[in-house]
């Protein structure tokens, strides 16, 4: 990858942007990245909670996710982080431990520039399906997937849910992380639309279940 950036260089005016593992993110590659032009890096962090990087095997660590943020940003360089929620032994503190995670990089003085809460969705034949651990679900059918939002459908358009967790919890979850870590102009963008009420009540709802802890 290095030699690719020394390469990167030589190209008059570009930039780019990349996905990267968080455990092979050093400085020296941090630098490389950013002289030859990149902006932005981006890595699939999937959680705050140790215990759900363990059980989804995650070749990394809370402690490696943020050691990853600092290197980038000390490079100059933006840092999205994708997020999964309903992952195998979600429950409402793993999401209090995701919130965590992202205010202590914060707090250091790294916060992400960007975030991006999915719920999960299972494919059948992949590892999940076949081994679900705590995650219950029926018939999955990737074409009906509440991906991020959708104004109607809601709970129904969920296809799974945890020991911990009920679709209601998941959708409230995604939608109360996404309002405090999305850029400001997140509930803008959603006044316009149908499910503005909808969305505001789920937010209040994990609100309350948050208290709780």
């Amino acid at each position: 990858m290095i030699s690719i950036c020394e390469q990167l260089r030589k190209v008059d005016r570009l930039t780019w942007r990349g996905f990267v593992v968080t455990a092979k993110f050093d400085e020296e590659l941090a630098r490389a990245c950013r002289l030859s032009g990149c902006y932005e890096v981006a890595s699939g962090l999937e959680s705050g909670s140790e215990k759900i990087l363990r059980n989804i095997r995650k070749p990394s660590t809370r402690s490696i996710n943020q050691r990853f943020v600092r290197t980038a940003k000390r490079a100059g360089i933006r840092v999205k982080g994708f997020f999964i929620v309903g992952l195998p032994g979600e429950s409402w503190q793993t999401i209090y431990e995701t919130d965590k995670f992202l205010q202590d990089c914060k707090d250091e003085g790294y916060p992400l520039d960007d975030v991006d809460f999915s719920l999960l969705q299972i494919y059948p034949g992949s590892p999940l399906y076949q081994n679900p651990q705590d995650i219950t679900f029926s018939d999955i059918d990737p074409d009906k997937a509440y991906y991020k939002s959708s104004p109607q459908g809601y709970e129904d358009l969920v296809q799974i849910q945890t020991a911990n967790m009920t679709k209601k919890d998941l959708l409230a979850a995604r939608s109360w992380l996404e309002s405090r870590w999305k850029p400001e102009s997140w509930m803008k963008k959603y006044e316009d639309r149908r499910d503005y009420d909808r969305v505001r009540d789920n937010i209040k709802f994990a609100e309350a279940q948050l208290r709780l802890i």
